[in-house]
């Protein structure tokens, strides 16, 4: 990892980081891992990253945030090449296990190029469903290529999250193709004014879909004004 941050308990949190500015090149398995469930961030934004296309690293991730939260998550170019592993699962921006609040995720710039499994970002856990925190993911670029599963947003129990004025293109020859997925029956938000396009798979493919909800998870969702794509 080029920057790894975490705290041991709940009573010594790490408060108000930020991360702002840098240029992590050639990180071997992710640029910012935030590896315990104890970080506050401010901010994490403006970064450019880059993962070592030699690394033999299985698993990668632009930005790795765990039970964090964040004012926000914005403005960073974040590009994961082919690497040298056979089996290669790229996230692009990460939040992973129990509950984050980040309030602000918008203007990232991904790209992931030939990954087997693809996330570009992989939402989970945003908010509770009882909490009045609202999270904004906005204005993002996503690009990936993926032999495998490949998704643009993934989103797992999710509550007010609203996404807004996102570009997503998926292409590659994997079953599963989804610019926008959630997967969760339980949560609430928004998807409006998206550019949301799979060339992924191919015309028969019953997995290739612009957008995807889970069961009944459509009832709690605002969809409107979105351009959508696929072969």
């Amino acid at each position: 990892n080029c920057i790894y941050i975490g705290s041991s308990a709940t009573n010594n949190r790490t408060n108000n980081v930020e991360i702002v500015g840098n240029q992590m090149l050639n990180c071997h398995y992710s640029g910012i891992y935030n590896g315990a469930s104890y970080v506050d961030f401010k901010r994490v934004s403006d970064n450019y990253i880059t993962i070592n296309p030699n690394t033999t690293a299985t698993t990668l991730s632009g930005i790795r945030i765990a039970a964090g939260t964040a004012d926000e998550v914005s403005n960073n170019t974040i590009i994961i090449p082919r690497v040298a592993a056979s089996s290669r699962t790229a996230y692009g921006i990460y939040f992973t296990t129990s509950v984050n609040r980040i309030k602000d995720i918008s203007n990232n710039k991904i790209k992931i190029t030939e990954a087997t499994t693809s996330y570009g970002i992989y939402l989970s856990y945003m908010n509770l469903s009882a909490d009045t925190n609202q999270t904004i993911v906005a204005n993002n670029e996503i690009i990936s290529d993926c032999s495998g599963t490949n998704y643009g947003i993934y989103a797992s129990s999710n509550y007010n999250t609203h996404l807004y004025h996102n570009s997503i293109y998926l292409s590659g020859a994997g079953a599963t193709s989804r610019p926008f997925y959630e997967v969760t029956a339980a949560s609430t938000g928004s998807l409006k004014n998206n550019i949301l396009v799979t060339l992924g798979g191919d015309a028969t493919g019953t997995a290739n879909n612009a957008v995807y909800f889970t069961s009944t998870s459509i009832n709690n969702w605002d969809i409107s004004y979105n351009n959508y794509y696929t072969i």
